[in-house]
């Protein structure tokens, strides 16, 4: 992908084009794939002429929707459809009978009243707390290609963008002879048209957060970093990336190649992150405000209640534990680009700690599989009995404020981006799973760098407010999860929380982090929102 030489977007109508290498990663030609020629002409939908759909519905094998699929209505814009589709279908070629791309497949249409409210499969009006699965469908909708042609020729554009944008629209002629049309567009490896959105999910279709990204000609793949930045971070420079290195592996270099591109996209995401404001305070402000619409605060129980259903329902996606990708580049940093350790202060770069981070998965992934070809004969009490011993024995900068081994290493737990921090490997092994303490001698006792820690707990030295916020925040999310046997966070260790949370006040880094999260993962931290509900909410109801 190549989005600085060439990178038009189109929100109204849900594409984009970019451009890409005319070769890929194997040298391949990608004008190999053949193309589908797109034409501006109009009059190719119909009412009640059917259409057919190539899709990958949830990311499954290339299926193919024919007939059946009758045109119901061509609107200015969109054309309407009834077809097989489900999520993931966003961004597929819609085809009439004669195979002419009539347009580009991005959203389900809900049946709605007179007033335009959407209505459930009862018949009465929908209210979202009843969720999707009782809307009640009337079509699916795809943008007419002819809009989007329309819409690339108004682009405004310059140098080689303009030129690419040209090459669109001169590289390829209908091949029959018997239409008189203007010159066709086509898609001969160089570009991408996708769908650029899809946010609306139906029963019928639709993308949900890891959004599709057909590339025409008829190649489709799925794929969407939850870390990716607005279209609009895209038009920054992108200063030249030093080559990372790929040292040997236990001779497997199909690791360090996949460890490699992680690196390289984590850094590419870190520049591209720099260019963004840091926190936009009155558009958070609005996002917190409707996040919480609904929630009433009058009985402590029925708070914790209605905030564990909503940190449920809104997070999505669940991203896996990948700190070197999600929590380095963008969503822990402070104001000044840095990196610092939730328990000592010290600082880091993001490059050093992804390349830090980088260097353990390549271990573990060797050693991993040293271990399946030295233990071919294990079942897997053993091998799960390996790999934690693995786990444990590696250095890690990302430390779990609710320790892993009291969730067992269970996702969406794991990778919540929620109570992950940057920290030193060093302090990360000293904290180890011991649960937070309060010691009353704290300031006159003699600690280390991280903090005080006894066989009754530990300490931190810095952001015992930060820590606090994010362990209540687990306890909401996840109740029931922890404290259920004697080293994990006990009960009676509540106050010990309130009192570091009130004590140190919500940071422009915790409200950056909180945005940056809800981003990715969509829901949200309450104690960080608004932190006088915690001696509102009863968590009585959180432990075991």
């Amino acid at each position: 992908m190549e989005p600085l030489r060439c990178f038009v977007t189109d929100r109204a109508l849900d594409y984009t084009l970019v451009a890409v290498t005319p070769r890929g990663a194997q040298g391949e030609a990608l004008s190999s794939f053949g193309r589908l020629i797109l034409s501006e002409a109009q009059g190719k939908a119909v009412i009640g002429e059917f259409v057919h759909i190539i899709q990958h519905p949830r990311g499954e094998p290339k299926q193919i929707a024919l007939r059946d699929n009758q045109i119901v209505d061509v609107l200015e814009r969109f054309v309407h459809y009834e077809s097989d589709t489900r999520e993931g279908s966003s961004g597929s070629p819609v085809f009439n009978d004669q195979w002419e791309v009539v347009a580009l497949h991005h959203s389900a249409v809900p049946k709605t009243d007179t007033e335009g409210r959407p209505l459930s499969v009862d018949g009465t009006v929908w209210r979202p707390e009843m969720g999707e699965q009782q809307l009640a469908w009337r079509a699916n909708e795809g943008v007419r290609i002819s809009r989007v042609l329309r819409s690339l020729h108004e682009a405004s554009l310059t140098g080689e963008a303009a030129e690419l944008r040209d090459e669109v629209f001169t590289t390829g002629l209908d091949p029959s002879p018997a239409k008189n049309t203007p010159p066709m567009p086509s898609f001969t490896g160089r570009p991408i048209l996708a769908s650029a959105d899809g946010s609306q999910a139906g029963a019928q279709s639709h993308a949900a957060a890891g959004s599709a990204q057909p590339v025409l000609p008829l190649r489709i793949t799925l794929d969407f970093d939850t870390s990716s930045l607005p279209p609009a971070a895209l038009s920054a420079p992108l200063p030249a990336l030093a080559p990372t290195p790929r040292p040997p592996s236990a001779g497997r270099p199909d690791l360090v190649t996949a460890v490699g591109k992680d690196i390289d996209a984590a850094l590419v995401d870190h520049r591209f992150a720099r260019e963004r404001p840091y926190y936009d305070r009155s558009a958070d402000a609005a996002a917190r405000a409707a996040y919480y619409a609904n929630v009433r605060t009058d009985d402590g129980d029925a708070l914790r209640r209605a905030l564990t259903t909503l940190l449920a329902e809104t997070h999505a996606p669940k991203p896996r534990y990948k700190p070197m990708r999600l929590v380095y580049p963008w969503v822990d940093l402070h104001r000044d680009g840095r990196l610092r350790s939730i328990y000592s202060g010290q600082e880091f770069s993001a490059e050093e700690l992804i390349r830090a981070d980088a260097a353990v998965e390549e271990a573990r992934l060797a050693r991993e599989h040293e271990l399946l070809l030295r233990e071919r004969t294990a079942g897997p009490a053993e091998f799960e009995a390996e790999f934690r011993a693995l786990e444990a024995s590696l250095p890690f900068n990302c430390e779990h404020v609710v320790p892993q081994s009291w969730f067992h290493e269970k996702e969406p737990m794991r990778g919540d981006l929620h109570h992950l921090f940057t920290c030193e490997s060093g302090c990360n092994s000293y904290r180890n799973n011991f649960p937070y303490f309060d010691f009353t001698d704290f300031e006159e006792t003699v600690r280390d760098a991280c903090g005080k820690r006894e066989s009754v707990g530990f300490e931190p030295e810095k952001c015992r407010g930060v820590v606090a916020r994010a362990t209540l925040y687990f306890l909401m999310r996840y109740p029931g999860q922890i404290g259920d046997v004697a080293q994990e966070f006990p009960e009676d260790r509540l106050p010990v929380l309130l009192r570091w949370h009130e004590g140190e006040a919500v940071t422009e880094y915790e409200l950056h982090r909180n945005a940056a999260i809800s981003e990715i993962q969509g829901n949200r931290n309450p104690l960080i929102d608004h932190p006088e509900w915690a001696r509102a909410i009863d968590f009585s109801g959180v432990w075991p």
